[in-house]
């Protein structure tokens, strides 16, 4: 069992992830343009293939069992503060609590110290965000600071 980057070989489990993912984040009340099968298969494949953003895989040897998504960005505040930003994780329910959500935050945190970045964030909507991942985040040096306010542009 490891984590590794993500190949375009993965790109069918992926699906499967994050269609798991979609439902279970009720992505539909928050983000409705992230709802369809070929918005995932294009924002999967840049996440593969794009050296400005990464896919980590969890492989258990037989099967994938769970997926980080980053980008890198700046900071909303100052344009030259590099950041990474997590945009989406998933580990399958039979795979929780193992180790792999941390094993994914180290992966994302060294690609962003690669990567030359100083930050490295990590949201969610609240209304999803189990507590099991805001403690692993807190257990693996992460703050919670404060809300980020948005609006969908139509």
């Amino acid at each position: 069992m490891s984590i590794r980057p993500a190949e375009p070989s993965d790109s069918r489990e992926l699906l499967r992830m994050a269609k798991a993912f979609h439902k279970a984040a009720n992505i539909e009340k928050y983000a409705s343009w992230e709802s369809s099968e070929e918005y995932w298969e294009k924002w999967l494949k840049h996440c593969i293939l794009d050296e400005k953003a990464l896919c980590l895989v969890w492989d258990d040897g037989s099967r994938l069992a769970g997926f980080i998504t980053a980008i890198l960005g700046c900071a909303f505040w100052n344009s030259n503060v590099r950041t990474v930003n997590e945009c989406s994780t998933w580990v399958d329910r039979d795979f929780r609590r193992l180790g792999i959500g941390t094993a994914f935050t180290d992966g994302l945190y060294k690609w962003g110290k690669s990567q030359g970045a100083c930050l490295v964030s990590a949201g969610t909507t609240m209304d999803f965000m189990p507590k099991a991942i805001g403690t692993m985040l807190e257990k693996n040096g992460f703050i919670l600071h404060e809300k980020i306010y948005s609006k969908q542009v139509s």
